[in-house]
């Protein structure tokens, strides 16, 4: 199933509410950004980029892990696809992630 924006913005609520709970406000999430992809195959799919204050160690990969665990149904549920990409970038690295993701080649540019 294609991702929609409705679609988004429930995944979204669902990544709000996953965090929240594993993640007790510590750090602070500032954005959670799902986007339209496509898999090796060709197939519809999505990323999601979540955002948050702090140095690149304040995740704890546990609860990140839990989080990405617990939306496996409900995005079931919603006909969507188990998130293959899924990133945890401070708010300092999502402006480099976003120039990386236009340019995708940005390390062969000579300088």
């Amino acid at each position: 199933m294609k991702l929609t924006s409705e679609l988004a913005e429930k995944v979204k609520a669902l990544y709000w509410e996953n965090l929240e709970r594993e993640f007790g406000g510590s750090p602070v999430f500032d954005l959670v950004a799902v986007e339209p992809d496509k898999d090796e195959d060709g197939q519809d799919t999505f990323q999601v980029t979540i955002v948050f204050d702090g140095e690149e160690d304040a995740i704890d990969s546990r609860k990140a892990a839990t989080v990405l665990t617990a939306m496996v149904r409900p995005l079931k549920e919603l006909g969507l696809p188990p998130v293959l990409l899924e990133s945890y970038v401070t708010g300092e690295e999502y402006p480099v992630l976003l120039e990386m993701r236009a340019n995708p080649l940005w390390w062969m540019e000579e300088e």
